[in-house]
């Protein structure tokens, strides 16, 4: 994978996706949240190297991360950020 500048992208911008990260999201809904067009939302991760998918994907796995430093056991974890089956978490 190339590198990309998550950390560029701002969860108050998209505070959408931090917000539904755990359940399946489309391309297509994040922009309407955002008021903006799918295509804009594509340019703008492009711009930052990155994808949709894996905007979501780093999202879940900080959101993750944060989880993982309490007591909550992993396949909790797994299934907070989305996972349906845990063990394709790990």
């Amino acid at each position: 994978m190339p590198a990309c500048n998550i950390a560029g992208l701002s969860s108050v911008r998209w505070p959408y996706v931090v917000t539904h990260h755990a359940r399946s999201l489309t391309l297509d809904e994040v922009p309407r949240d955002a008021m903006t067009s799918t295509r804009q939302l594509q340019r703008v991760l492009a711009d930052h190297g990155t994808s949709f998918r894996r905007l979501v994907l780093h999202t879940r796995m900080a959101h993750a991360l944060k989880l993982l430093q309490t007591d909550m056991p992993v396949g909790e974890v797994a299934r907070a950020v989305g996972y349906v089956e845990p063990a394709r978490f790990s």
